[in-house]
């Protein structure tokens, strides 16, 4: 009876992180990765079969990708609580993105603690963006800086 409460909350939990818009990977007390959605396997480079069950901190070094959201996770671990995030760049997918990991403690409702739940937000359209902005407005500021050398020249030879 208590295997198939389980497995129901197994799965539950599972179609709950396959629901999110992040990638999301929950480890235990233990640092054992007991789930990640598709995502958070994608991101990460491995198989997700080959990620259950096993610590989160003793995978493969050969896997840049995930060598560097671990080095990211240990950033993010080492700032005070509500500080906790860092930044990764990874190239996913043939394009560089960069993602915000936060890690979360995840605790019952008497505070004690069951583990964390990684997340990492893909923050490229924002990168994107404030690019685009910065390059419109350098732009703008030349463009604008030729008409106003000229009226500036214009007016220094009429007030001569």
């Amino acid at each position: 009876m208590e295997t198939t409460a389980a497995n129901g909350e197994n799965s539950r939990t599972a179609a709950i992180l396959e629901s999110l818009d992040v990638a999301a990977i929950l480890i235990d007390l233990d640092d054992t990765v007991t789930h990640l959605n598709e995502q958070a396997a994608l991101i990460l480079g491995i198989d997700r079969e080959r990620i259950l069950g096993r610590s989160f901190y003793d995978l493969e070094d050969d896997n840049s990708h995930y060598v560097n959201v671990r080095a990211a996770l240990r950033r993010a671990l080492g700032y005070p609580r509500g500080e906790q995030q860092a930044e990764v760049s990874l190239h996913v997918r043939g394009r560089d993105h960069t993602y915000l990991l936060k890690p979360a403690r995840l605790r019952l409702d008497d505070e004690t603690p069951f583990g964390t739940m990684i997340t990492l937000h893909d923050l490229t359209y924002l990168r994107d963006k404030e690019r685009a902005r910065a390059n419109l407005i350098a732009t703008l500021s030349s463009e604008l800086k030729t008409p106003l050398t000229s009226l500036s020249l214009a007016i220094e030879l009429l007030q001569r």
